[in-house]
């Protein structure tokens, strides 16, 4: 305060109460199984090269490396990656020579892999022949019998790149992965220990299947040599058997108080649908009990399911492999069908993947041109850049059932190319049902919860009353300044009213102080009709 010592007028300024600050509404926390990386806790990546340097690259069978990098390339920028393991996995391994192979992730998957060292031209002699190519390959899927997910995928990862085939001891492969050229000087270190070797920062940078070492006791006078086919051994676990532990997963985003959307990838290879269903509903209710948070999941469809399996699994009601069971119905979620194929960036392969954390990336893209109450769909928002085919067709039919029952449809147009064409939560609540809604009430509650965080043991007076009202007035104000609310006036868009009519001495006296906000939401021209007007017969 002004020391006052005569006559005269004093100012003083005082300090105003702070302004309400948005939340966070794209800060994404990714939960999976990564190559490297400590686990058990929520980690701050801000970009695909932190990722890599910190938890590896891509690799077959781990959604979590291609779910991340979608989400940067899409338009993401913020993300929490929580690394868990599965106890009792092991990825398969083998050697051959000097070059110790093992499958790029854990599981069975990795015990199908082969390995072959054969020289770059079929006319020189495997003795003597100073030039090899290594080929990753894999027994060749069986079509007439695909319940086996892996299978499924591998046969659609064959599919879209064409992959030749190979027949060695009376059994047809795919050729996954071929790296020619290779000669023995590119097993050398150059004399540093801990530096990769050529031959190995190859493969370990490009390969999505396989990870080598070169076992230097290995080395002789010649360091490469034509070998009989290598098949891997000793990969353990799956996510049946020995899945991950989610609750303690989801535990660690706890201590994380920015994150808005919440991705758990790796439950899309679950291979049985209504376990998937289940690890879906455990991550909705976690959801749920963290009101406070904001939080939001975006989830995945399972594999090789068609339209009307795709509605069983959301409904919880039975067709195909899917079985009777409890519905995914929370307004905290959304869910988008079908799968995406991508082309990785390391050896221009397409890879079918689970489209959530593309979407992660669509909904940050767009919150940051506009706004969550702008949908992250259709043909312009809901653009796939990334994307370069779809599991499946997806028809205006296919459509009409999905979209009903909040299953939001991923399609191929002929101008558009592939968009998200479906924006809406999975409830059967129809005040919640739109995702743009849903996501601008979980903005201005989080951000009224953190803004007025300070009025704990604040006086319960009017002059309190009035700050509060001042301040969210403001920031509802601000919102419907960027088209967040409906109304042609501030007014019509939201009322806040914190006074005595909601604060009677006998709340003052239990120690509330309640504010009561009513906005109005705009909703999203879902269903746009086209009216067309003939003047028949007339000479204008």
């Amino acid at each position: 305060m002004t020391e006052i010592k005569g006559p005269g007028v004093y100012v003083e300024e005082l300090p105003a109460p702070g302004s309400i600050q948005a939340a966070p509404t794209s800060h994404t926390a990714f939960i999976g199984q990564a190559e490297r990386g400590e686990t058990g806790q929520s980690v701050l990546i801000t970009s695909w090269h932190a990722y890599t340097a910190e938890f590896g690259g891509f690799a077959w069978n781990a959604p979590l490396a291609l779910s991340v990098y979608n989400f940067f390339a899409a338009g993401g920028s913020i993300a929490y990656i929580t690394r868990v393991t599965a106890a009792g996995s092991a990825a398969a391994t083998g050697q051959t020579g000097a070059l110790v192979f093992s499958a790029a992730s854990p599981g069975l998957w990795g015990n199908d892999i082969r390995i072959l060292v054969e020289p770059s031209s079929p006319e020189a002699d495997p003795e003597t022949a100073d030039v090899f190519r290594i080929s990753v390959l894999y027994p060749v899927p069986d079509k007439t019998e695909m319940s086996e997910l892996n299978s499924q995928l591998m046969a659609r990862f064959a599919d879209i790149n064409a992959l030749k085939t190979l027949t060695r001891d009376d059994a047809s492969y795919l050729v996954l992965e071929d790296y020619d050229g290779v000669v023995g000087g590119q097993l050398d270190r150059s004399g540093d220990s801990k530096s990769e070797t050529p031959l190995e920062h190859r493969i370990n940078t490009q390969s999505y299947f396989v990870r080598l070492s070169v076992d230097e006791a290995a080395l002789s006078d010649t360091p490469l040599k034509a070998g009989s086919l290598l098949t891997l051994a000793g990969g353990l676990g799956d996510p049946v058997d020995t899945p991950i532990d989610l609750e303690a997963a989801l535990q660690t985003l706890d201590k994380t108080d920015d994150i808005s959307l919440v991705l758990v990838p790796d439950i899309s290879l679950i291979s049985d649908p209504d376990l998937q269903r289940d690890h879906a509903n455990r991550i909705l209710t976690y959801c749920e009990q963290n009101t406070d948070k904001g939080l939001f999941a975006i989830l995945d469809m399972p594999f090789g399911l068609d339209v009307e399996e795709a509605a069983a699994f959301k409904t919880g009601a039975s067709a195909g492999p899917v079985k009777s069971g409890d519905a995914l119905t929370s307004s905290l979620g959304a869910l988008y069908y079908p799968w995406v194929d991508i082309l990785l960036p390391v050896n221009m392969r397409q890879v079918p993947t689970p489209p959530s954390g593309m979407m992660a990336g669509v909904y940050a893209q767009t919150d940051h041109a506009v706004g969550p109450w702008q949908a992250p769909a259709g043909t312009t928002y809901g653009h796939l850049s990334l994307a370069t085919g779809l599991e499946r067709k997806i028809s205006a039919d296919d459509q009409d059932t999905l979209n009903p029952i909040g299953i939001n449809a991923i399609r191929e147009f002929p101008t558009y190319g592939i968009v998200a064409y479906g924006a809406r939560t999975l409830t059967r609540d129809p005040a919640l049902v739109y995702l743009s809604v849903r996501r601008t009430l979980l903005l201005i509650e989080t951000s009224l919860r953190g803004g007025l965080r300070y009025l704990v043991f604040e006086p319960n007076t009017p002059s309190t009353w009035a700050i509060v009202t001042r301040q969210v007035s403001d920031f509802l104000t601000d919102l419907w300044r960027q088209g967040a609310l409906v109304g042609s006036k501030a007014s019509e868009a939201f009322i806040v009213i914190c006074d005595a009519t909601n604060n009677p001495p006998e709340a003052q006296r239990s120690g509330k102080l309640v504010v009561d906000v009513s906005v109005s939401m705009i909703h999203p021209a879902e269903f746009t009709s086209i009216r067309l007007e003939f003047l028949v017969g007339s000479e204008s």
